[in-house]
């Protein structure tokens, strides 16, 4: 169960239209005091400026580090949407840390999959779908030993180089940050697999670098082409992007749902 008295206090931000973007905290016009999602939620997360000082009472840790993604990273227009749907979630929340888990790596398996349609690169392909495999394996509860996240972290680290000396066509720009994010997965796969011995908050906080690599792979590729392309096409880059991310933050939001259910906590 999530904090209810986090929820009121975000719950209350949202009503009273004083939920920010790209920022963690301020002051709106009428003067009073503004924060983004997590820092609503944890206030503490807004003075520190740092997901990782959000207590695994308010949020679990995975999900805290999430959060400011899933806050900046979309559209405009269907920003207040999902606001409105993460909110909910958070009042539903009836998972124990085991389905926490599997959504945690049913999250990650998605946004790879997202990063594989950025690329072109056969060693990429190889890399992320090793990594989508394992984090299936993950997501229903068989344990992943160090060994087997290893060949995983090798493909992904050569499907960066290949792609690397390649990297002045947007397209193989975008095989070079897919397969950049694929590396990062693998190496913040390894780690949850290792939380146990590992201090838990950077278990944590490098179990969900794999999913903001991957977001960061395709904003990337966009910028890139943005900065290389007449202004037609860079425009079409951005909308590329933009729609990356909403369909992202819609499937991370759906994973929560759908494991939360109806009978979630009301």
């Amino acid at each position: 169960m999530i904090d209810q008295q986090a929820i009121d206090r975000l719950e209350t931000y949202l009503h009273e239209g004083r939920l920010i973007r790209n920022a963690w905290t301020g002051t709106d016009e009428q003067g009073r005091e503004t924060a983004c999602l997590l820092a609503a939620l944890v206030p503490e997360c807004g003075v520190a400026e740092d997901a990782g000082v959000c207590p695994a009472s308010a949020l679990p840790p995975w999900l805290a580090h999430l959060t400011p993604w899933l806050d900046d990273a979309g559209t405009v227009e269907a920003w207040p949407g999902f606001v409105v749907r993460y909110v909910t979630i958070l009042r539903s929340w009836n998972l124990d840390d085991a389905q926490s888990r599997r959504c945690d790596y049913l999250c990650r398996a998605l946004i790879m999959r997202e990063a594989r349609n950025h690329t072109t690169d056969a060693a990429a392909y190889t890399a992320i779908d090793t990594v989508i495999a394992l984090c299936a394996r993950a997501a229903a509860g068989s344990p992943i030993t160090d060994k087997e996240w290893a060949p995983a972290d090798a493909a992904a680290y050569a499907a960066y180089a290949a792609a690397e000396v390649a990297r002045a066509a947007t397209a193989a720009y975008a095989a070079y940050a897919a397969a950049y994010a694929a590396r990062d997965a693998a190496n913040a796969a390894r780690d949850a697999a290792n939380a146990a011995r590992d201090a838990a908050a950077n278990a944590a906080r490098d179990a969900v670098h794999a999913a903001r690599d991957a977001a960061h792979a395709v904003r990337d590729a966009a910028v890139y082409a943005a900065a290389n392309a007449p202004h037609a096409a860079a425009n079409a880059a951005r909308d590329a992007m933009y729609a990356a991310s909403d369909r992202m933050i819609d499937g991370v939001l759906t994973v929560l749902e759908t494991e939360i259910g109806p009978w979630g906590s009301k």
